[in-house]
């Protein structure tokens, strides 16, 4: 996480004045995205093995503890909605998505290179 670190860029959620924020921040910088990269890295090493079968998800939250089952037509499906969450809870700028997936794609690349 080394791009992370470099532009210690803070998380949109935190210009907000402290009475407004209700959650706890995130303990990293917001740049690149962790969760864009790591769905793009999913992404590039699923379709290597070119599984077109819808995938099935089941993720605990951190918050509620309860599990969550989801089945997405496409690993993009899945990619694309879990990219976008930290964005839509201020986590994340856009342009985090933009350098996370292209990160994503290069650790997938390097994998498939190797296995």
């Amino acid at each position: 996480w080394y791009g992370k670190y470099h532009y210690n860029l803070i998380h949109p959620i935190s210009l907000l004045p402290s009475r407004q924020v209700t959650s706890a921040l995130p303990q990293g910088p917001s740049y690149p995205s962790e969760f864009a990269t790591i769905g793009s890295a999913i992404e590039g090493v699923y379709n290597r093995y070119n599984l077109e079968t819808p995938i099935r998800l089941e993720i605990m939250g951190t918050v509620t503890q309860m599990a969550t089952s989801r089945v997405y037509n496409s690993i993009n499906d899945f990619v694309i909605e879990f990219s976008e969450l930290p964005v839509l809870t201020g986590y994340n700028y856009l342009f985090d998505l933009d350098e996370g997936y292209r990160l994503g794609k290069c650790v997938s690349g390097l994998y498939n290179e190797k296995n």
